[in-house]
């Protein structure tokens, strides 16, 4: 057993691409979550064999422990035990620990598209509405060591860490997981659905009915109900919402002991038994067994949630792993960059393996001046406009990038008649990209309107070098306000301008 630890410490095995699910080895760190499994390249294809070998004997999924687990979680029983059993459990991430939980109860009998990949919530919306469009997608590429193999910034937001989504039999795979996801190979578009979802961050609460909402569309003869499983809580404990819009939704809050001390003390053994515990109940729930229902809090309102729910934030899927930390402020801020671990790619975009046409990289870092140092500025995916960014000085130039958005428009506005306002122009980073030159709305407001944007256009914000009148800004907001609208949704941010002396306002927008 040791020999297979140290072994599978290091190796990342490939999600299971057979029909039925085998095993896979835990990791024991955070760290390790994304070294297990590991994508097998043709390099390790003579490996193959062995490392699979070792998964399906890893003793943690051994069948008769997965039957101990479920006897003292109460799933055994009759009851629980023909509703589960009637039941296909599928997970959609935000990351590996939902899809290790379900199999380490036996629940888990087929192996799904979100298992072992990080997913933001909105990207699955998007996704499942769209026949997973672009699914394997990626603009970034770099080799993480032990860590394992990134292929992120995809178009819908998640990235790849466990598979080599440029082989052709992980894209079989895929695709036939994505088949099964709508019912249409071994699991019947009319069997009952448990989704069981991790939630990335506190925010996502908000999209939990738009998620019921698209998986309904999805799958209209099938009767589906939802768990949202919510870490670095101060109480564990199965929450529902009584507003008939979450009827078949239950909240698990799962205790921030699992994160002391950062990472320290930190297996995913423990964190597959928090999910395990909250998964237990919700079935116990929804079998009817009224001792699990007399456990359940339940609130009036999706806002007396959040209220409830200590705010976390846990990293960005687009090519970090998932690492949840309290939420003490809205948002990061220039000054603060999330800056591409060096090695990282940026690279042409990629054809859809699932579906034609070209997706435009969203990870793209620029290069921006800081006194007399350059370093590498974030820049915000179409997803992340919502969050405000922070100006480093005066003179300081804001950069954006969006999307490959037909009919792109970018706005700016400042909210202070003392400030002057701001240039704002899209700058081509491709041949293909035409864009027309600003033009003045008001007096205080600038907006750029490409007529075609089939590349990746960027969005700069120039700040003028000094304030009309620094003294005036303390009563006012010296922000400008960026929108970006692709013809689906509206994504929004503000750049605070930055007041020399005092600590510039941000105040999150949503």
């Amino acid at each position: 057993w040791l020999k297979v630890a140290a072994m599978n410490s290091k190796l990342l095995l490939q999600g299971p691409s057979t029909e039925d699910i085998a095993p896979e080895n835990p990791p024991t760190s955070v760290q390790d979550l994304v070294s297990q499994p590991r994508s097998v390249t043709s390099d390790l294809a003579g490996e193959r064999a062995d490392i699979e070998d070792q998964a399906a004997s890893d003793p943690f999924f051994l069948p008769e422990k997965q039957r101990d687990r479920r006897e003292v979680a109460g799933l055994s029983e009759s009851q629980p035990s023909t509703f589960a059993s009637s039941c296909e459990f599928v997970s959609l991430g935000n990351f590996c620990g939902v899809a290790h939980a379900l199999r380490s109860l036996g629940l888990a009998k087929y192996a799904y598209p979100f298992d072992w990949n990080r997913s933001p919530l909105d990207g699955v919306i998007r996704l499942i509405k769209t026949d997973f469009t672009d699914f394997l997608s990626h603009s970034i590429f770099r080799d993480a060591g032990r860590k394992g193999r990134l292929f992120g910034g995809t178009h819908w937001g998640g990235s790849f860490w466990h598979h080599d989504i440029t082989s052709q039999k992980v894209k079989d795979d895929f695709r036939r997981r994505i088949e099964r996801f709508y019912g249409r190979l071994e699991v019947p578009p009319s069997q009952p659905r448990v989704f069981v979802r991790a939630a990335n961050t506190t925010e996502e609460l908000d999209h939990v009915a738009s998620l019921m909402s698209a998986l309904r569309s999805s799958l209209p003869h099938a009767e589906i109900k939802i768990l949202i499983l919510i870490d670095l809580q101060s109480k564990t404990e199965v929450v529902r919402v009584a507003d008939g819009v979450h009827k078949d939704v239950l909240f698990g809050r799962i205790h921030e002991s699992l994160f002391a001390e950062a990472t320290k003390h930190w297996t995913i053994e423990k964190h597959s038994q928090a999910y395990g515990e909250a998964i237990a109940l919700a079935t116990l729930v929804w079998a009817g067994i009224s001792a699990a229902e007399s456990q359940v809090h339940e609130v009036a309102s999706l806002q007396d949630l959040r209220a409830l729910c200590e705010k976390f934030d846990g990293g960005d899927t687009a090519d970090d792993l998932f690492k949840p930390q309290r939420l003490c402020a809205p948002s990061r801020s220039v000054e603060e960059p999330n800056i591409l671990e060096p090695g990282t790619q940026v690279i042409q975009p990629q054809r859809s393996v699932l579906r034609g046409g070209s997706v435009t990289p969203l990870a793209a870092f620029l290069p921006q001046q800081s006194g007399s140092a350059t370093h590498y500025a974030p820049v915000a995916r179409h997803r992340e406009l919502s969050r405000p960014v922070r100006a480093s000085s005066p003179s300081a130039r804001v950069t954006m990038r969006c999307a490959e958005f037909r009919g792109c428009s970018v706005q700016s506005r400042t909210s202070s008649p003392f400030v002057q306002r701001p240039d704002v122009h899209i700058f081509p980073r491709s041949p293909l990209v035409r864009a027309q030159q600003p033009r003045v709305q008001s007096p205080h407001s600038r907006t750029a309107t490409p007529t075609r944007i089939t590349g990746t256009p960027t969005v700069r914000v120039l700040w003028p070098e000094r304030p009309s009148d620094a003294r005036d800004l303390r009563h006012h907001s010296p922000v400008i306000q960026c929108r970006v609208r692709d013809g689906l949704d509206r994504h929004s941010v503000k750049v605070v301008h930055p007041v020399r002396g005092q600590r510039s306002p941000t105040t999150h927008i949503r």
